[in-house]
């Protein structure tokens, strides 16, 4: 619900835009928003998924999805999270020399709010790869 919560914020308290202070960058911020989504936030979020349902998971988690009758693919996790990491490291490679810390121009927006949340989680709760690419990723906290 990124969006959703960052155009409400935007009505309420239009400084700092979020999304966008012009045309062109609300353009930019929700095309790169779209491309994290679709190759980085779902792969990560559909990973974790099936990583509680495989035997790597012993932890907490095990088990926590498939509780709730969700399909669970057990072996799917590993092709999924390494999906994700090649999109983080697409990124690296892309912001390489770039003047911003950040990923959709010279200002925090949306993508950079969604992509720092989604790695936080996912290392809060324990996920295998998350912790190796927070420290490393190329936009500020």
């Amino acid at each position: 619900e990124t969006i959703s919560i960052c155009e409400w914020l935007e009505e309420v308290k239009p400084e700092p835009a979020f999304i966008g202070s012009t045309p062109e960058k609300r353009a930019v911020a929700r095309m790169w928003q779209r491309r994290m989504e679709e190759h980085f936030v779902y792969p990560t979020f559909y990973s974790v998924r099936f990583w509680t349902a495989s035997d790597e998971c012993t932890g907490p988690l095990k088990n926590f999805f498939a509780q709730r009758n969700k399909i669970l693919i057990p072996g799917a996790w590993k092709e999924m999270q390494a999906w994700a990491l090649s999109r983080l490291e697409w990124l690296e490679e892309l912001k390489k020399g770039s003047p911003s810390d950040y990923i959709a121009g010279d200002e925090m927006t949306v993508v950079d709010i969604q992509v720092y949340t989604t790695l936080v989680f996912f290392e809060d709760l324990g996920a295998p790869f998350m912790a190796q690419h927070g420290e490393r990723l190329p936009i500020k906290a």
